[in-house]
């Protein structure tokens, strides 16, 4: 389990490190689908409505195009991003 990783989105084009659109929190990469078994991923965004989104666990960790679908947060972002998750839970 990766819980409390902050990753971001591919979709992911703001510079602006107040701006924390297409950013989310993983908190829990071993979830068990309950139909098929399959390995799941429970992230919540951080921004707008924080609404929390489930994906399989290939697709999470996959790719787009040659790119990874979700990829780390580093520097003023990701301090920005932890300040945001620690109000969730």
């Amino acid at each position: 389990m990766k819980s409390r990783k902050i990753v971001k989105h591919i979709k992911r084009t703001a510079t602006d490190s107040m701006d924390l659109s297409y950013c989310y929190v993983v908190l829990d990469d071993d979830v068990i689908d309950t139909k098929d078994g399959g390995r799941l991923v429970l992230y919540q965004a951080l921004y707008r409505e924080n609404k929390k989104f489930v994906r399989s666990y290939s697709e999470f960790y996959g790719t787009v195009n040659g790119h990874k679908r979700f990829t780390s947060v580093s520097g003023s972002l990701l301090v920005q991003c932890q300040a945001k998750a620690k109000t969730l839970i």
